[in-house]
């Protein structure tokens, strides 16, 4: 089986390439290769390439960037998946990531697939409008799958930001009223793999590492385990903070937690806790720096 990926660069377009199954060969083009927006260069590729499937892991992924950028954001959020589907038609299957934001984050209990879609924020509405391009037509062979709160050893991600922050500062201001799932990139693409093989044909699925937490928790924890493992030997206040003293330019959810009871029933996979694959992403942080 061959694969194309795009988005190679990013947290988990590295990941996938890392974890790919030994039965299965890649084709992998970041932004700078292959864009998207480019209907006729996908078109191109993907006749070139001839793969059984494209993991579309390309996305504008600036939440607060996007309030400003909204045309771009919306040209590779909404418009460039249809490309890609497009491209792909009659000859191969598409799994689409996409995110938590797409939900509006007023209920008080995880968001199962068939939820419906209320984004509150230019990010989420570029990301619902992208799902709801490939959904809207029943011969596209696509598979959605949402997640959230992802991080890695690459790219921009909270995970390094406290880290970096905590050795120039030595105080913290973190958000404490949004809640979601944080989950390991490398978690994410396993699963990936796993949903591919196993040929689940639900068109939308989720997945993410078990448990939840907010924002100032899981900072706390970033604190707690690179201390532990001595990736930092210094003392850091994390201070919590409501959403209303976030200067950031996007609304977020206050409560954007997946459900991903029904993928895990699936794929046999009980998943790993976000607290043990913050731990294992810093091991492999340590090993790297």
């Amino acid at each position: 089986m061959k694969c194309l990926v795009l988005g190679k660069n990013g947290q988990l377009g590295h990941e996938l390439q890392f974890t790919r199954p030994a039965n299965l060969t890649i084709a992998a083009y970041g932004s700078d290769e292959l864009d998207i927006r480019d209907s006729d260069l996908l078109s191109t590729i993907v006749e070139t390439e001839k793969p059984d499937v494209i993991i579309n892991a390309a996305a504008y992924t600036d939440v607060d960037g996007a309030e400003t950028a909204t045309s771009l954001a919306f040209d590779i959020n909404a418009r460039g998946p249809l490309n890609v589907a497009n491209a792909a038609r009659g000859s191969c299957k598409v799994i689409h990531i996409s995110t938590d934001y797409v939900f509006d984050g007023n209920s008080s209990t995880p968001y199962p697939p068939d939820a419906p879609v209320n984004p509150i924020n230019i990010y989420g509405q570029s990301k619902a409008m992208g799902e709801q391009n490939l959904l809207r037509d029943p011969d596209l062979d696509i598979q959605i799958v949402r997640t959230s709160g992802v991080y890695s050893l690459h790219g921009r991600n909270f995970v390094k930001s406290i880290l970096a922050k905590a050795l120039i500062e030595d105080e913290i201001r973190v958000v404490d009223d949004q809640i979601f799932a944080p989950t390991w990139s490398r978690n994410l693409a396993r699963a990936i793999w796993v949903l591919l093989e196993s040929q689940i044909s639900a068109r939308i699925v989720h997945f993410t590492d078990s448990g939840r937490a907010s924002w100032h928790e899981f900072a706390c924890a970033i604190y707690a385990e690179a201390r532990e493992l001595g990736i930092l030997n210094k003392h850091l206040t994390l201070v919590p903070i409501s959403s209303d003293d976030y200067s950031g330019a996007a609304r977020r959810p206050a409560f954007s937690v997946l459900d991903p009871t029904q993928t895990r029933k699936l794929l046999s996979n009980p998943g790993k806790s976000w607290r043990q694959g913050l731990r294992d992403m810093l091991i492999d942080y340590q090993t790297c720096s």
